[in-house]
């Protein structure tokens, strides 16, 4: 939901999956980013900005995620980024959008021996030029929220597979963080994914998220500068 009241996401109906943007006044408008909804089996918006900008992905019969935008007159633009895998779980996923327009998101590469799927975080500009980074401990990573600061947050693992927060300020500048309680042990072990995933951040630096503990259990966690 942007600060004009206007809310973005998902619907399923006897034709299948859509996105939608309902409007202030309630008036409701599908998302088909393909313009055919048997061609995809998910959709998801992520987020709406103040400029009524969509973004989100689809899944498409093959299993590939697609990064979409919608501008405020209703067109798409399918968003596939360079480097993005072409198999299952491999494609294109955009999180968040700026009031500026510049995107984040993660692209999906492969499989790494079986285990884990290999992703890349990256910026996307209004303009349309990537930037592809991540923290230097990192053999994967995925940016999940960006303010309007340009600071990035995200998510990585490192090579015992362990979950960790990130934090890219506008110069580039990486930093990571772990939730006090957060377990340590590998995405492979028993408890499943471990550690810390940020999924959003204000304008004054606060980060909300997810984090497992060492049993596995979830619980959300807000980080205050």
């Amino acid at each position: 939901m942007n600060d004009s009241g206007a809310v973005a996401g998902g619907l399923l109906d006897v034709n299948g999956d859509h996105g939608f943007v309902r409007s202030a006044d309630g008036a409701f408008s599908v998302i088909d980013p393909t313009g055919n909804a048997s061609s995809v089996t998910l959709v998801i918006p992520t987020q709406i900005n103040s400029g009524g900008l969509v973004v989100g992905y689809y899944l498409d019969l093959n299993g590939v995620n697609h990064g979409f935008l919608r501008d405020s007159s209703g067109a798409i633009t399918i968003l596939d980024a360079p480097g993005a895998g072409t198999m299952s779980h491999g494609g294109t996923d955009i999180t968040d959008i700026n009031t500026d327009g510049v995107m984040v998101g993660g692209i999906g590469v492969g499989n790494v021996n079986g285990v884990v799927d290999t992703t890349h975080s990256f910026m996307l500009t209004a303009n349309g030029t990537y930037t592809f980074f991540e923290p230097p401990q990192a053999v994967s990573s995925f940016a999940e929220g960006i303010n309007d600061n340009g600071v990035i947050v995200g998510e990585y693992r490192d090579a015992n597979l362990v979950r960790h927060g990130y934090i890219r300020q506008a110069n580039g500048t990486i930093t990571s963080f772990d939730e006090p309680n957060a377990g340590t042990g590998s995405t492979t072990s028993g408890t499943g994914n471990l550690g810390t995933a940020p999924r959003k951040i204000n304008l004054s630096g606060e980060i909300v998220g997810i984090y497992s503990d060492s049993a596995g259990v979830r619980h959300a966690f807000i980080r205050i500068e």
